[in-house]
C-alpha cells in the first residue's frame, strides 16, 4: 500500500486510475514489491481509502519524507544532493505573450485609460474599443497576406495612442491646484 500511495502521489493519479496504470504497468509493481507480473490487482480498490483513513492524514504526510531518509541511509542518495533540487521545465509550456506592438500600444491605452480614470481626468475618447478591434484586425492582417494594410493599422494605433496621451497631458496642465495635479505622463 505505500508503494502505491507514492506511486498515486508522484503521478497525480487517483485511485481508480492508480489501480488500472498499476495493473498494466510492470515497473509498478516491482517497485511495490511484485516478483511476477499480475494480471489483477492482489487488493480490493476499496480498502485503499480505508488504509489512508487508518493511517490518517499527518502520517500520509510523512510517507515521502520518511521515504527519503531511508535513501539517505542506505547511501541511494547524499544529503548534499537532496539541498539542491533542479526541475527541468523545458517540457511545459510556458505562459509567454510576445509583444507584439499592437499588443503592446493596446496595454498603454488600457493604463493611460485606467491611470485617468483613477484620477478623475475627463477624456474626449477612450480609444479602447477601436484599439481593441484595430488589434485584432492587424494581427490578423501580419500573419496573413495583407501586410501593409496590418501595418496600416499598426500606424492608426499609434496615432490614437498619440491622441490619447496629447489629451490627458492637456487635462493635466490645465488642473487648477496641485494636489489635483496627477504624475506626468511618460512619452
Amino acid at each position: 500500500m505505500v508503494g502505491l500511495h507514492l506511486i498515486k502521489h508522484m503521478k497525480g493519479l487517483s485511485d481508480e486510475e492508480l489501480c488500472a496504470v498499476w495493473v498494466e504497468n510492470p515497473y509498478f509493481q516491482a517497485f511495490c514489491g511484485e516478483t511476477h507480473f499480475r494480471h489483477r490487482l492482489p487488493f480490493d480498490r476499496a480498502s485503499m481509502p480505508r488504509w489512508r483513513k487508518r493511517i490518517g492524514a499527518d502520517e500520509m504526510e510523512l510517507l515521502p519524507a520518511e521515504t527519503l531518509s531511508v535513501a539517505v541511509q542506505t547511501g541511494a542518495v547524499s544529503e548534499r544532493q537532496l539541498s539542491r533540487i533542479t526541475v527541468d521545465t523545458t517540457v511545459q509550456t510556458k505562459a509567454v505573450a510576445h509583444p507584439t506592438d499592437s499588443h503592446l500600444l493596446l496595454r498603454a491605452t488600457e493604463w493611460l485609460n485606467r491611470l485617468a480614470r483613477r484620477h478623475g481626468v475627463k477624456l474626449r475618447q477612450s480609444f479602447s474599443r477601436l484599439m481593441r478591434q484595430a488589434g485584432r484586425a492587424a494581427s490578423r492582417l501580419l500573419n496573413g497576406r495583407g501586410h501593409r494594410q496590418g501595418l496600416r493599422w499598426l500606424r492608426k494605433m499609434r496615432t490614437w495612442l498619440g491622441r490619447l496621451t496629447r489629451d490627458i497631458r492637456r487635462k493635466i496642465d490645465g488642473m487648477s491646484t496641485p494636489e489635483q495635479k496627477s504624475p506626468k505622463v511618460p512619452e
